[in-house]
């Protein structure tokens, strides 16, 4: 399957009206594993017919336990100025989502961007939480986000 622009993706299915899902360009999924890092391995980029991205991570730190008891944490802890009314397991997921917006999820009228992130031992393969973003989450400045960030003045 050829790679595509997201926008020119998003465009053709629309058109299309097909059902197909749509692959992203590999510089936009270099893009969002240099977001994630390392630690968490990209899997997979899924544009979805209508208004919809999918962006799956495997993390080693998974648990289904862990999740339920509220220990589980995608990304480094974060300083509460990045939070924004955003919980801090759901940070990272949304500085990635936010790649992806700003790379043609905008001009695609995503409505919304899943994070999923599962485990990689046992069971917890099959385990998984999924973060949604919509796009009042991943448009205009965020603390999280510096380079959306006016400059600053130097005095």
């Amino acid at each position: 399957m050829k790679t595509l622009n997201l926008m020119l993706v998003a465009a053709l299915v629309v058109a299309s009206g097909a059902g197909a899902q749509a692959a992203v360009s590999s510089s936009l999924r270099a893009a969002l594993q240099a977001r994630a890092g390392a630690q968490y391995p990209l899997e997979d980029v899924t544009i979805l017919p209508g208004d919809s991205a999918v962006i799956v991570f495997a993390d080693s730190t998974y648990t289904g336990a862990r999740r339920q008891a509220g220990t589980w944490m995608f990304g480094p802890p974060v300083p509460p100025i990045e939070q924004d009314s955003c919980p801090p397991e759901k940070i990272l997921g949304r500085k990635i989502a936010r790649v992806l917006w700003q790379n043609g999820g905008r001009e695609s009228r995503l409505a919304t961007v899943i994070v999923r992130v599962h485990g990689t031992v046992g069971v917890d393969r099959f385990s998984y939480t999924a973060m949604y973003y919509e796009p009042s989450q991943l448009e205009g400045p965020w603390a999280g986000d510096p380079a959306s960030l006016p400059p600053r003045k130097i005095r």
